[in-house]
């Protein structure tokens, strides 16, 4: 795959799934997932097991930079 190209491989929820999990069981791991979209989101992705913290940030405001 070109670094110009779109990706044409997918990837399916349940190999996701099964990959989160190995390496939960490593310890040391740390998982960072991003999303503009959180509501999209299969609900079997952020459950609690797979999930310690759910944080959401905003944009800053005057309020918060001064």
């Amino acid at each position: 795959v070109s670094l110009n190209s779109p990706a044409t491989k997918k990837v399916s929820l349940l190999t996701l799934l099964n990959v989160l999990d190995s390496l939960a069981l490593s310890k040391g791991r740390l998982l960072i997932i991003t999303t503009n979209y959180i509501k999209r989101l299969d609900l079997a992705l952020m459950r609690s097991s797979r999930v310690d913290l759910k944080l959401e940030l905003y944009l800053a405001n005057k309020d918060i930079i001064n």
